[in-house]
C-alpha cells in the first residue's frame, strides 16, 4: 500500500500548509480534500489487488525474457548444446531413450519453449536421481557440470557485440585508453532503444536460468576457469504483499555439486549480494548450501552495497591511509555481517592473505601514500576485492570459480572485468576487445539495457587506477 500512503499524506501535508499560509487558496484547498478523500480508496482498491497479483504470480512474464533470445549467441549455445549431447549418446547409446534427450534433438520451434524445456527436464532429473539407473544419475551431474563450465558463449558474444560499434570505436577498442572506450560506449548505447530494457522489478518470480541468462566459461587464472552464472538461486516463496521470503538452490547447480563431490574438486564462488532486502534471502541460501558442501563449495561474499564501500556516512572524510586499511579489516572480520568467509578455511590465516592483499595495493597502486582522497578510497576497495580474489585463486587453486551478484549484469560483471584486466595483458586488440564485452555484453543480452551508471563509473575509475595510474 505504499502507493496510496505516499499520496495521501502527502496531499494532506501540502492542503494544511497552505489553508495556513493562503487564505485566498481555502476553497481549492477544499475541493482537493474532497479528491483526496474519494481518490484514497481507489488507490487502497489498486494497492490490495496489486498486491494480490503478486502473490498469484507463477509464470514469469514474458517481458521478462532475455534478449539472449533474439541474438546468434542463443544459436551458438544450442549448437554446443547438441554437440554435448550427441557425445555422450555416442559414448552411452541408452541416453538416447531419455526425454530430454529427445527434446534436445528435436527440431525447435520456439526458442522460449526449447530452452525451458532444457532445463525442466534437467531439474526433473536431478530430483530423481536416486531413482535413475547409476549411469543415467552420472549422466545427469555432467549435464548438470556442462551448464556451468561446458559452454563458451564468449567469442559469438564478443562478434555481436563489435557488430554494434562503428569503425571509429572499434579502432579506439584497439589503440585508446580502454576505461574510456568501454565508458563512451556505455553512454552511445544507453541511448540506443534496444537497451532501454527495465531494471527487474522485485516482486516478480526471478529464476534467471529459467528466463535465458545462461552460464559461460569466460576465462582461465591459472588453472581455474572462471566462469559468468547469475546467482544460483530463484526465488521460491513470497509474502502476500510480494516480499520474497524464501529462495533455493537451482536444481542443475546441486548437481554440478554432486559432480565435483565425486571427482573431488572444489568450486570458488564470490557473491557480491547485498546483506538485506530479498538478496538476504538469497545469500541465506548460498550459506546453507556451503554448510551442506564445505569440503567442494567455498563461498566468499563482499559488499558492494554496504556504506564502506560506498565511503559515506562515518566513513566519508577518514582520509589517512592506515585508519582506512584498519577499517577495511575490522568490516571484512569483524563489524559487518556484509562479508562471509568459507567455513572450511582457517579464518585468522584468511585475514592475514587479506591484509597482504590490501597492503599489495597500497604499494602498487598508491605508492604508499599516508593520505587517500574520497575518489582513491573507492578505487583501493575496488582494487583489493580483485587482488584478494586472484590471490585466494593462486593459492588454493580451485576448478572452478565465479563472481556474481543477483544478475552478473552490474556487480558480477564489473568484477570479472577487472579480474580479467588485472591477470591478463591487454596489449593485443583481442584482449581489449574481451574485456569490453565483459564489462558491457552482460547486460545487454540479459536485460536489454546498460550497466547500472553508478557500477559503470565505479569500474571505469578502477580500470584507470590499474591500468593507467601506477
Amino acid at each position: 500500500m505504499h502507493l496510496s500512503c505516499y499520496i495521501t499524506r502527502n496531499t494532506f501535508f501540502h492542503l494544511e500548509q497552505k489553508w495556513d499560509s493562503h487564505p485566498e487558496f481555502r476553497p481549492l484547498v477544499i475541493l482537493a480534500a474532497t479528491v483526496a478523500l474519494v481518490a484514497t480508496p481507489i488507490f487502497l482498491s489498486a494497492d490490495v489487488i496489486r498486491s494480490i497479483y503478486r502473490s498469484c504470480i507463477k509464470e514469469i512474464p514474458s517481458s521478462d525474457y532475455h534478449y539472449f533470445f533474439s541474438t546468434p549467441i542463443f544459436s551458438d549455445y544450442e549448437k554446443q548444446l547438441r554437440q554435448f549431447i550427441k557425445n555422450e549418446t555416442d559414448n552411452l547409446p541408452m541416453l538416447a531413450d531419455l526425454d530430454l534427450v529427445r527434446w534436445i534433438s528435436k527440431p525447435i520451434k520456439d526458442k522460449h519453449l526449447f530452452y525451458q524445456g532444457v532445463l525442466l527436464r534437467l531439474r526433473a532429473l536431478v530430483h530423481q536421481k536416486t531413482m535413475l539407473d547409476p549411469e543415467i544419475a552420472e549422466f545427469t551431474e555432467r549435464a548438470c557440470c556442462w551448464i556451468y563450465t561446458g559452454s563458451n558463449l564468449l567469442p559469438t558474444m564478443t562478434d555481436w557485440v563489435k557488430g554494434h560499434m562503428n569503425d571509429e570505436e572499434k579502432r579506439g577498442l584497439s589503440y585508446g585508453k580502454i576505461h574510456e572506450v568501454i565508458k563512451n560506449l556505455h553512454s552511445r548505447w544507453k541511448l540506443d532503444a534496444r537497451f532501454q530494457g527495465e531494471i527487474f522489478q522485485d516482486y516478480r518470480p526471478y529464476d534467471p536460468r529459467y528466463l535465458g541468462d545462461t552460464p559461460s566459461f569466460f576465462f582461465r587464472v591459472g588453472d581455474t576457469q572462471i566462469i559468468r552464472t547469475p546467482a544460483i538461486t530463484r526465488d521460491k516463496g513470497r509474502s502476500f504483499w510480494g516480499t520474497l521470503n524464501e529462495a533455493s538452490i537451482v536444481e542443475e547447480f546441486l548437481g554440478f555439486l554432486q559432480h565435483y563431490k565425486r571427482q573431488e574438486k572444489v568450486h570458488l564462488y564470490v557473491n557480491l549480494m547485498a546483506s538485506h532486502g530479498s538478496e538476504k534471502i538469497r545469500n541465506k541460501a548460498l550459506e546453507d548450501l556451503e554448510s551442506k558442501y564445505s569440503n567442494v563449495f567455498h563461498l566468499i561474499t563482499l559488499s558492494k552495497d554496504c556504506i564502506f564501500y560506498h565511503q559515506t556516512d562515518r566513513f566519508a572524510h577518514q582520509n589517512e591511509a592506515e585508519l582506512f586499511k584498519k577499517d577495511f579489516i575490522n568490516q571484512m572480520f569483524n563489524d559487518s555481517s556484509a562479508f562471509h568467509w568459507p567455513v572450511s578455511w582457517d579464518r585468522d590465516e584468511t585475514k592475514i592473505r587479506c591484509l597482504e592483499a590490501i597492503e599489495k595495493v597500497h604499494a602498487n597502486y598508491f605508492g604508499s601514500a599516508s593520505l587517500l582522497n574520497l575518489e582513491q578510497r573507492r578505487r583501493f576497495i575496488e582494487l583489493a576485492y580483485t587482488e584478494i580474489i586472484e590471490s585466494f585463486l593462486v593459492e588454493n587453486k580451485p576448478a572452478t570459480c565465479n563472481i556474481s551478484c543477483r544478475s552478473c549484469v552490474d556487480r558480477g560483471a564489473a568484477n570479472l572485468s577487472l579480474l580479467y584486466a588485472k591477470t591478463h595483458p591487454l596489449k593485443k586488440p583481442e584482449s581489449r576487445e574481451t574485456l569490453a564485452v565483459m564489462a558491457l555484453a552482460p547486460a545487454m543480452i540479459a536485460q536489454s539495457r546498460q550497466m547500472l551508471d553508478h557500477r559503470m563509473f565505479r569500474l571505469s575509475e578502477a580500470l584507470d587506477q590499474l591500468l593507467y595510474q601506477k
